[in-house]
């Protein structure tokens, strides 16, 4: 999820790190991606078992299962 303020939020199923947090655990509730924190994230996509964000000046971010 992508809040106004750019912040990047995940929640689910954490197997292969697919919620960009540093431990695999099942969230039910959504936290901030704290690797993402600094940064003016303007996109996110999700797929199956990775994830993608875009910052405003053109970084590309992956996480999840390779």
């Amino acid at each position: 999820m992508l809040d106004k303020k750019h912040r990047v939020f995940s929640s689910g199923y954490s197997k292969y790190g697919r919620l960009g947090h540093q431990e695999e655990k099942d969230l039910n509730k959504f936290y901030e991606i704290q690797e993402l924190k600094n940064r003016k994230i303007v996109e996110v996509k999700c797929g199956y078992s990775h994830s993608m964000a875009v910052s405003r000046n053109g970084e590309l971010f992956t996480w999840g299962q390779g």
